[in-house]
């Protein structure tokens, strides 16, 4: 198999120099007042009108001491299959990347990864209308910073679900919130008329400023049937069964639970961001060419970053982070992150953002 000669900018993390500058780079956050076990989280539960709302915050308090509002929001949807997926589980790379997004220049990023209810207990919509419900939490309590909308695997899927329903509302989701206001259980049945949209196509959510989604799942009808999606852990078995379970007796042409079947461009340009989308993949991942048509598409509905990672599997950045030994290759994919998310946002480097880029893998995955 051929390599795929990395972008410089991307190389650039592996050089050893990088790693020296990074330690220059600590060394001055601390002189400025930030501690380096700085980064720390707090649990939040449902109050007020968001009651079934959530998850963990992940900040600088040294920089929310000194900035008070946050300038970034990373709403991170976790992954999982529907079935896994607690939000303390990505603490660590959460923990990580909120430093390497201080170190890019954001005063005070701040993260909040949502607890969903998983499987067998929450089937679609549920999860969808939590994740809206969160979104809904995020945007009225902080009018004034950025928010990206992130996740990885099925929490790309719940992340894209969630856009095309800030574009134009779906009947399913409008009708169990609607049901969930008088009933508690997550496991109310999907509207029969939930391939009808609302007659008007504009809701109240607020469109996200970014989306940075990783290996998202887009299809729960199969993946590639090249031969290198055997070095995936994920199969075509376990992603059709992550399908069945979450759709459960939902209308199979909603799209709002598989959002790659969407093929209303005009949707998708209503849905698209205010500045671009990133999106990262494996190059040996099952859902691989799911991902690639995706991306064409939506790389015509405004500026997209796509990143194939080379040799990687499903979900490839957040699973090199937990298994990898080196310091530099556990934290390659954070910093690599964080540089596009500056680049787009503080920088706004069109160049940057309009190219296609291939990423040498770190590590063994």
């Amino acid at each position: 198999m051929s390599r795929v000669t990395p972008d410089s900018s991307l190389l650039w993390f592996r050089s050893s120099w990088a790693i020296e500058w990074t330690h220059i780079v600590r060394a001055f956050l601390r002189k400025g007042g930030f501690e380096e076990v700085d980064i720390l989280y707090t649990r939040v539960e449902g109050f007020d009108e968001f009651k079934n709302v959530k998850g963990l915050w992940i900040y600088s308090n040294s920089a929310r001491k000194m900035h008070g509002d946050y300038d970034i929001i990373h709403y991170y949807i976790p992954g999982g299959g529907f079935m896994v997926g607690s939000a303390y589980l990505y603490l660590e790379f959460m923990q990580s990347y909120t430093l390497a997004l201080l170190e890019q220049g954001f005063s005070n990023p701040a993260i909040f990864v949502p607890d969903l209810t998983l499987l067998p207990a929450a089937s679609y919509p549920g999860q969808l209308s939590q994740v809206s419900n969160g979104w809904k939490y995020l945007t009225k309590n902080y009018p004034g910073s950025k928010i990206i909308l992130s996740g990885d695997s099925t929490g790309g899927t719940l992340a894209l679900g969630l856009l095309l329903h800030i574009a134009k509302a779906s009947v399913t989701i409008e009708k169990f919130e609607q049901l969930e206001r008088g009933l508690e259980d997550l496991e109310a049945p999907a509207s029969t008329e939930s391939r009808t949209l609302v007659d008007n196509p504009i809701t109240s959510l607020v469109k996200p400023h970014a989306v940075m989604i990783i290996s998202p799942v887009t299809s729960f009808k199969g993946g590639t049937d090249d031969r290198v999606a055997n070095e995936d852990f994920l199969t075509t078995e376990i992603l059709r069964k992550w399908g069945s379970y979450y759709m459960k007796n939902a209308d199979p042409l909603d799209f709002y639970h598989s959002p790659g079947e969407c093929q209303d461009d005009d949707l998708w340009r209503a849905a698209f961001p205010e500045v671009g989308m990133i999106v990262t993949y494996g190059e040996n991942e099952l859902v691989r060419d799911d991902i690639a048509s995706f991306c064409e598409r939506i790389s015509k509905c405004g500026k997209t970053k796509t990143i194939k990672i080379e040799g990687s599997i499903h979900s490839g950045p957040i699973l090199t982070f937990y298994t990898e030994r080196k310091l530099e290759e556990r934290e390659l994919h954070v910093h690599v992150l964080a540089c596009n998310i500056s680049r787009m946002l503080l920088w706004e480097t069109e160049r940057f953002l309009d190219q296609h880029d291939s990423l040498v893998h770190a590590g063994t995955i």
